[in-house]
């Protein structure tokens, strides 16, 4: 698995017509998310360590879209704990590291006929990619809470992570992101 490093950060322009009467600190802003509050209870579902939402809704993986952007938050836990039905509550989360992760992913279930299963093309690399922003997460109240992921799943051109504008679609009223500017 590669990962690039490069943080989640949003780009803001100031818009007006007259830039030489501005600092140049106030035509350019950078902006960071410095946590997250969750709104709702989010279920777990046995078997899994992650809650899902896309289109602002709780769903289980099976209901997920992932050719649309989607979101998750996972937890750290150990395996006896995916044998019941769990719950992520409502509360901040702090976002103690940002970046990118661009993974390969078979597109479609592979029937085994043989004992060899062909999951690339080594001329043109893996089929599809599932590439996602990824935000790691820290809470006294909840810890067992390490992450956000926000991905969607892609063909091997044209590549892009999800925006933050679509990530602010994808979790709806469920999810308030905070931001810094510097």
């Amino acid at each position: 698995m590669k990962f690039l490093i490069i943080p989640v950060v949003l780009l803001v322009a100031a818009c007006q017509t007259s830039p030489s009467t501005m600092a140049q600190s106030d035509r350019l802003k950078w902006r960071t998310i410095d946590s997250l509050q969750l709104q709702v209870t989010l279920p777990v579902h046995i078997g899994y360590s992650r809650a899902f939402i896309q289109d602002g809704r709780s769903l289980r993986e099976s209901l997920v879209d992932k050719r649309r952007p989607w979101c998750q938050f996972r937890q750290y836990e150990p395996p006896e704990a995916l044998q019941q039905e769990r719950t992520i509550e409502p509360g901040q989360f702090d976002v103690t590291r940002t970046y990118h992760s661009n993974t390969a992913a078979i597109d479609q279930p592979v029937m085994v006929a043989s004992s060899v299963v062909i999951a690339f093309d080594y001329d043109r690399g893996p089929s599809s990619r599932i590439l996602s922003n990824i935000l790691e997460l820290s809470s006294a109240q909840q810890p067992q809470v390490v992450e956000f992921m926000c991905g969607i799943f892609t063909e091997p051109a044209p590549e892009r992570y999800v925006t933050f504008s679509e990530m602010r679609a994808v979790v709806g009223d469920l999810v308030t992101f905070n931001l810094s500017e510097y």
